[in-house]
């Protein structure tokens, strides 16, 4: 069966709203990465987000081995966030991150834009759609508001 290699666009978009300020969310969005992200690709892993123009968000295993999700674009602590990277997706995939926040009544409106172009198979934008929406509506939220981290 021969595979679809024609360029395929990849869509997700997501809000969720926060209860604590857009620092702070900011703040554990990019400084504490690892204690919220449970999409790895081997366990135990340790996953990082230098947070700076031109830092990697990666995922690093015992013995050195890592993978690189993302490079960092811009940065704006409380407004935005935006990276370039593959995201996990394998093959000439270019693809966009960007998280955006602003202050609301009940807190933060967080805001994510996901797209990518490429050799994208079938059905990976809803296993996409899923795994974000498990993120940031379920442990990234927990940690921000309780603390909680994610095991």
């Amino acid at each position: 069966m021969e595979q679809n290699t024609a360029n395929q666009t990849l869509l997700v978009e997501l809000e969720v709203t926060i209860a604590a300020t857009p620092e702070a969310v900011f703040d554990a969005l990019t400084g504490h990465v690892g204690s919220w992200w449970t999409m790895t690709f081997q366990t135990p892993a340790m996953v990082t987000l230098e947070s700076r123009e031109g830092g990697r968000f990666y995922e690093a295993w015992d013995g050195g081995s890592n993978v690189e999700y993302a490079t960092v674009t811009r940065i704006k602590r409380g407004v935005l966030l935006a990276m370039r990277g593959a995201m996990g997706l394998s093959g000439p995939v270019e693809g966009e991150i960007i998280f955006t926040l602003a202050g609301t009544k009940g807190g933060t409106l967080l805001a994510l834009t996901h797209r990518a172009t490429g050799p994208i198979e079938e059905g990976t934008e809803e296993h996409y759609r899923f795994g974000w929406t498990m993120l940031l509506e379920g442990t990234f939220k927990t940690f921000v508001e309780t603390g909680a981290v994610a095991t």
